[in-house]
């Protein structure tokens, strides 16, 4: 185990410029990839409490919906 991490020490000091591109790199897909989840996650959030809302106020209707069927079910006046 001492060999390969000695191993790994010296290449990554033996090339700065490749080990800072590949460390930003890998930076940059963990980054984008907790944004996405989080984006995904939300936008799951969002659409189950539309679709929720839509389901509860499914009965009531427009007010003018409910006035003329209130109308309606007096009779002619």
């Amino acid at each position: 185990m001492r060999h390969v991490l000695k191993v790994g020490l010296r290449y990554v000091t033996a090339t700065p410029g490749q080990s800072a591109l590949l460390i930003v790199g890998v930076a940059v897909g963990v980054f984008v990839f907790i944004f996405m989840s989080a984006l995904i996650g939300g936008l799951a959030v969002y659409l189950v409490r539309q679709t929720l809302d839509d389901i509860a106020r499914r009965g009531q209707g427009p007010s003018w919906t409910r006035d003329r069927l209130r109308a309606r079910s007096r009779g002619p006046s």
